[in-house]
């Protein structure tokens, strides 16, 4: 059982240094939307933190708090492996971490070969469609009060979905054409969801 326990952290481990090396490559690449600083200030994470520039500079603090991250997790998966000390009692520990990354990142942005946002890169044949939901009082964020009536886009993938908040009418409908000139469809109305209430 430990045996099974460690090969699926250490292909967690794997995967999430894969997803980061990648995501570093697309990092300070031309981006066609957020252009400006001021395209930038209408945008948010969804955790409405304000979205930083997407290059190394932009993305300094959360790359060395992932890097961190990472190192903490791989060593201590290698110490309770060497040491023939691997419980259940660790992996609490370890998944957290793992899974913390969009709390290091907050970025957003439309390249020329996809979309980049925090850890993740989507190349444009990943991306099925897109659609914009409105924040009214049946949305998850509704309450702050510099989103409301504004929009949340999410963007299906072919694994789960990109989302963002945008502030502005006009932002969001040239993220509409960035998207539709990269031939993501609009979602029809029975492929959109309703917001969580």
């Amino acid at each position: 059982m430990e045996i099974v326990i460690s090969i699926v952290f250490i292909m967690l481990i794997a995967y999430h240094l894969y997803k980061f090396i990648y995501m570093l490559t697309k990092l300070n690449q031309p981006a066609s939307l957020p252009k400006t600083e001021n395209d930038l200030s209408e945008l948010r994470s969804t955790s409405l933190n304000k979205l930083k520039p997407s290059t190394f500079k932009g993305q300094k603090l959360g790359i060395i708090l992932y890097t961190i991250t990472l190192l903490i997790a791989s060593s201590l998966l290698i110490t309770m492996i060497t040491t023939n000390q691997f419980t259940l009692a660790f992996a609490p520990l370890l998944v957290p971490l793992l899974f913390a990354e969009q709390h290091y990142f907050s970025q957003f942005a439309i390249r020329e070969d996809g979309i980049l946002s925090n850890t993740r890169f989507v190349p444009w044949k990943k991306i099925r469609s897109f659609t914009f939901i409105h924040i009214d009082i049946n949305h998850r964020n509704y309450g702050y009060p510099e989103i409301n009536d504004k929009y949340e886009l999410k963007i299906k993938t072919t694994f789960g979905a990109i989302r963002c908040i945008v502030l502005t009418d006009e932002l969001k409908e040239r993220l509409a054409e960035e998207l539709i000139a990269h031939h993501v469809p609009e979602a029809t109305s029975n492929e959109k969801i309703t917001p969580i209430k």
